[in-house]
């Protein structure tokens, strides 16, 4: 038989478990915080680059307008009988 020696716990004793259980949470929450913050600042780099992007692209004709617009250029110069010009 395993006997144990029967323990009283005192008030006080049972307050400081639950503060050292506490700050033990504390301290993993503080690790978490931490990595928020980095990811925070990996999305505000992620943000300001999209947005470089998006201002560089803001001008830039698409490809399907692009191409229709060819294919217009093309229609006007067989109207008015003009031989293509390749662009180099």
């Amino acid at each position: 038989m395993n006997l144990m020696k029967k323990q009283t716990v005192t008030i006080e004793h049972l307050a400081q478990m639950v503060q050292k259980g506490f700050n033990h949470v504390d301290e993993q929450f503080k690790h978490v915080d931490e990595r928020f913050e980095h990811v925070d600042e990996r999305f505000n780099r992620i943000d300001r680059d999209l947005k470089a992007i998006h201002k560089e692209l803001a001008d830039v004709v698409h490809r399907r307008e692009f191409d229709r617009l060819e294919e217009r250029v093309k229609e006007v110069e067989n109207l008015l009988a003009m031989p293509d010009k390749k662009v180099a």
